[in-house]
């Protein structure tokens, strides 16, 4: 005897589609807030981003082709400057790239991301699974 659908029923594939849209979007709410709270966990746990040096070095005049090597004493007071400061900057980066401990920065991002999902995932699991094993009542 086949079955009839209820009053106000959608047909199956109409239900597939919201069934689908649904999903879709349940799981573009919980990738963007694992994102935002791993975000504020990387500010909490301190992660810093690995040192990078972005100083372009001092234009000093010619360079290639028929670049001839500059000798200190040929440089203006200005150039002097320039690439003083320029290696001031490269000290300082060189310093810093020293100081940096990439494991303990890498376990630090880990512990943020799995913080999130957990943070995240754990009350979305909560809230949606009941409804996904609930039993028939007879």
């Amino acid at each position: 005897m086949p079955t009839q659908a209820h009053e106000g029923s959608r047909p199956w594939f109409i239900q597939i589609y919201f069934v689908a849209a649904t999903l879709i979007g349940l799981l573009l709410i919980v990738i963007s807030s694992v994102t935002l709270v791993q975000l504020g966990l990387k500010e909490v746990l301190g992660v810093k981003e690995y040192p990078s040096f972005r100083a372009p070095y001092p234009d000093l005049g010619e360079r290639y082709p028929g670049e001839k090597t500059i000798d200190s004493t040929e440089l203006t007071a200005d150039q002097q400057a320039r690439l003083e400061e320029w290696g001031r900057q490269y000290d300082a980066w060189k310093a810093e790239e020293v100081a940096y401990d990439s494991e303990d920065q890498e376990r630090r991002r880990q512990i943020a991301t799995s913080l999130a999902m957990l943070i995240v995932g754990v009350p979305v699991f909560g809230l949606h699974a009941p409804h996904v094993f609930k039993r028939k009542q007879s």
